[in-house]
């Protein structure tokens, strides 16, 4: 896998962060672009996955990446460490950043080139904020840019597999800048609810919220808080508990030997949080759960919404605690 930085020159970049030389699409820019030496065959199938077929549904971004010419150009020295999955906050997390930390005095006094998508996400601008990065500067969000010199910070691992040292890094980092909270916020159980999700919501959640609580948990959305917040919630916390989804990757802020149960569906489960959990030095134990009856037939199976089962929440509970 490379680790180094890869220095393009006279790069064309579109506003949701695709990027272009000689009128190609770069595979820096893709889910998973810069990992390991590809095949022809292995680089088609990326292509296809992460820019053919979703352009493909917006055929007007299609013309426009071919066609348009940039709109402004920069001269500044630039890097870049998204790719088209980032947008989200697992991704973002867990993909993005550690390509910083494992380039932190690479990026020092530098800027940072983002999509046009990452703006105004609060997740994107607050964490940033703990590296000593020179400038962050959006891509045009109508047209594409022309960037003389950009640097690619490469992926460190697989999406869902992680690199131990640089998310025990990571999370060094989070906790050592929220230092003086950690110390003010009392130990704790969290449950992260889903019900403001549009998917993977757990259907009998007024079912198993007393279990819970009886337990000791306290029941979070953190579609409520801020991302600092999140963060202050996560520092002290001995275990949290939630459906799949982006909220767990709160387990970063968790210190050691704390605990984490996952609710997944059967025949579908993501191995990305038992990773993550395991190289966090946190125990990880999943609940398989069936499909709510709320789901549609045309919901793919990774995101159907979720039926706990009441009774072997508490052996996990027992067995967890």
């Amino acid at each position: 896998m490379p680790k180094k930085v890869q220095k393009i020159k006279d790069v064309e970049i579109t506003p949701d962060g695709y990027l272009f030389k000689g009128g190609r699409p770069l595979a820096a820019g893709l889910f998973n672009g810069t990992i390991g030496d590809l095949d022809f065959l292995g680089r088609l199938q990326m292509l296809c996955k992460h820019y053919i077929r979703p352009r493909l549904r917006q055929p007007n971004k299609l013309l426009q990446d071919l066609y348009e010419k940039p709109a402004e150009s920069s001269d500044k020295n630039c890097f870049w460490i998204t790719d088209n999955w980032s947008h989200g906050y697992y991704h973002w997390i867990a993909d993005s950043l550690p390509r910083i930390i494992n380039n932190e005095e690479f990026v020092k006094g530098k800027t940072l080139l983002l999509p046009a998508s990452l703006k105004g996400k609060e997740f994107v601008s607050e964490s940033l904020r703990y590296f000593e990065i020179g400038e962050i500067k959006y891509i045009d969000s109508k047209h594409k840019t022309f960037i003389k010199n950009i640097s690619i910070l490469p992926h460190v691992a697989p999406s869902g597999v992680h690199d131990k040292d640089l998310l025990v890094q990571l999370r060094r980092k989070f906790r050592t800048a929220f230092d003086e909270y950690a110390e003010k916020t009392p130990s704790g159980r969290l449950y992260i609810s889903r019900t403001r999700a549009d998917r993977r919501r757990v259907v009998n959640e007024k079912e198993i919220v007393p279990i819970l609580e009886r337990y000791g948990f306290k029941i979070v959305c953190f579609e409520d808080l801020s991302w600092n917040e999140q963060v202050k919630k996560c520092l002290n916390a001995e275990i949290i508990v939630g459906p799949h989804g982006a909220g767990l990757v709160n387990m970063l802020f968790m210190k050691e030997e704390g605990g984490v149960l996952e609710f997944v569906g059967k025949k579908h489960h993501n191995q990305c949080y038992r990773s993550m959990a395991n190289k966090l030095d946190l125990e990880y134990c999943y609940q398989e759960c069936e499909p709510g009856k709320n789901s549609s037939v045309f919901t793919r199976k990774k995101n159907k919404d979720l039926v706990v089962d009441s009774e072997l929440l508490q052996d996990k509970l027992s067995a967890l605690l």
